[in-house]
Parts: structure tokens; C-alpha cells; sequence
């Protein structure tokens, strides 16, 4: 158990620099799986020699601590899979939201980004509260829910 204490939050601080959690991560699951890899390797690699030089790890067999290993990343292999199937299934593959609230002035178009009238869904402008943008959904971020959005 005191492996594992120590093992999370290192492989947790390598993972979150080397971007095994970033946007790319969210829909590209080789990209996610290599990043994870590497992250647990990294992570576990001087943990192990760690545990070996001190002698710590004496009443665990190589063959058990091997099999730990292997068995906690094929688990996160397995779970880098399922979340960009969750994100296509749960979220139609959306992970960023780019959303430009028009309030009179100059309009202009993006590829790829909705457009919403502040007008048509009563959104304050001036107003510094950012929590205000959640009384009324602003827009859908996928392409096939802006086509029905912009029909209405």
C-alpha cells in the first residue's frame, strides 16, 4: 500500500506535464495511451529501483511486483480507451466550446465556432458576472447541433 501511495502522485505530476490530460488526450486515445505509458513508466521505474536498492520491497517476489505493474497499465490502457468512447457517445465527440456572443457592433464569422445573439437569449454584456452565460444555454459546440440551432 505504501507503493501505491507514492506511486500516484508521482505518476500523477509526470502525467500532467507531459499533457497525458490535455485536449489532444480527450479524442485521440493512441495519442492518450502513449502519454500514459510513458507517464507510468517514468513513474514507476525509479519507484521499483527505489524499493530494490533500500530493500524495501524483500517480502514481495519480482514476479508479483512485475505483474502489479503490468496489470495497472494494461488497466489504464483500458481506461484511456473508454473515455474518448464516452466523450462520442455522452458528448457527439465535443470537447471545446468556442462560442462568440454578438451584441450589436461589427459581426464576423469563424469556421467552426457558434454564434449567438446576446438579444435572443437575454445575456447583460456589461455585466462581470460570468455565471450569468449559464441561465440560458448559449449554444451547442458540435457541427451537427449548430445546423439545427441556426434553423431555429
Amino acid at each position: 500500500m505504501l507503493a501505491t501511495q507514492t506511486l500516484v502522485p508521482l505518476y500523477f505530476t509526470i502525467a500532467l506535464y507531459n499533457r497525458t490530460y490535455g485536449m489532444r488526450a480527450l479524442t485521440d486515445w493512441g495519442f492518450a495511451v502513449r502519454k500514459t505509458l510513458t507517464a507510468f513508466d517514468l513513474s514507476a521505474a525509479p519507484l521499483n529501483f527505489v524499493a530494490f536498492y533500500t530493500k524495501s520491497n524483500a517480502q514481495f517476489s519480482r514476479s508479483s511486483v512485475t505483474f502489479g505493474l503490468a496489470l495497472t497499465a494494461l488497466l489504464l490502457v483500458v481506461l484511456r480507451r473508454l473515455v474518448p468512447l464516452a466523450i462520442e457517445r455522452f458528448w457527439q465527440g465535443c470537447v471545446r466550446i468556442e462560442l462568440i456572443i454578438e451584441y450589436g457592433g461589427l459581426s464576423f464569422a469563424l469556421a467552426g465556432v457558434t454564434a449567438v445573439s446576446a438579444d435572443k437569449y437575454d445575456l447583460d454584456p456589461s455585466s462581470h458576472y460570468p455565471l450569468s452565460l449559464h441561465a440560458r444555454p448559449a449554444g451547442p459546440c458540435c457541427s451537427s447541433r449548430r445546423a439545427s440551432m441556426a434553423r431555429s
